[in-house]
C-alpha cells in the first residue's frame, strides 16, 4: 500500500486497549483514506470501496485484540494483502450474485417460454380437434372453401375458380365453417374449465 502512512508500533499496541478510543480515531484518520484509495484503484465503486474499508478496519481491530503468534511481516504489507483479499472477495460475491440472478432470469424466461409454447400447442390441438369434428358436419365444398382460404391462404377468387363456384359462395361457406369452429372450440374450452374446477 504505497500511500499508507508509516504505522507506529506504539499506535497498534494502543489499539488493543479497549478504552483507547483516541488511538483508534488516530488510526482511522490515518488509514481509512489510504485503504479507500487503494481499493478504488482496483476498480471498486464508491459504495463497494467503503464496504471493503469497513471490513479491513474490522480485521485491524481483530489483529490488535488478538496479536498473531508468528510474525506477519510489515504491517503495511499485511494491510495491503487484507485490503486486496477483501476487494477480491467482494467482487467474487457480486459476480456470484449476478450469476444467480442471471440463472434465475434464464430459468424464469425458460419456464415462461415453455408455458407459452405449451399454450400454443394446446390451442393448435384444440383447433385440430374442432376442425376434425366440424369437417364431418359440413359439405366437402364448404370445407374446401374454408380450408383453402383460411389455412392455405389462397384468394377467394382462386378458390371459386378451382371449385367452380362464385366468390360470394366461397365467402359464405368460409364464414359458416368458421362460426361452427368457434362454437366447437368454445365448447372444448368450457369442458376444460369444468374439468379444472371439479
Amino acid at each position: 500500500m504505497r500511500d499508507a502512512p508509516t504505522t507506529r508500533i506504539s499506535l497498534l499496541a494502543k489499539l488493543s486497549e479497549d478504552s483507547n478510543e483516541v488511538a483508534w480515531r488516530e488510526f482511522v484518520e490515518l488509514y481509512e483514506p489510504a485503504i479507500y484509495r487503494f481499493v478504488r484503484r482496483r476498480g471498486l465503486q464508491d459504495a463497494d470501496a467503503l464496504e471493503v474499508v469497513q471490513e479491513v478496519l474490522l480485521n485491524v481491530q481483530h489483529l490488535a485484540a488478538n496479536p498473531p503468534s508468528k510474525a506477519i511481516g510489515s504491517f503495511r504489507g499485511w494491510l495491503s494483502q487484507v485490503a486486496r483479499h477483501r476487494a477480491i472477495d467482494l467482487v467474487r460475491k457480486r459476480i456470484r450474485l449476478e450469476q444467480v440472478l442471471q440463472s434465475q432470469n434464464a430459468l424464469f424466461n425458460s419456464q415462461y417460454n415453455e408455458q407459452h409454447e405449451l399454450t400454443a400447442d394446446v390451442r393448435h390441438q384444440m383447433f385440430v380437434v374442432a376442425a376434425q369434428r366440424i369437417q364431418k358436419l359440413v359439405s366437402d365444398m364448404q370445407w374446401q372453401c374454408f380450408w383453402q382460404t383460411t389455412v392455405e391462404l389462397q384468394s377467394p377468387k382462386q378458390v371459386a375458380e378451382r371449385l367452380k363456384t362464385s366468390v360470394g359462395n366461397v365467402y359464405v361457406a368460409k364464414c359458416r365453417v368458421m362460426d361452427k369452429l368457434r362454437e366447437e372450440i368454445d365448447s372444448i374450452l368450457r369442458n376444460e374449465r369444468q374439468d379444472e374446477d371439479s
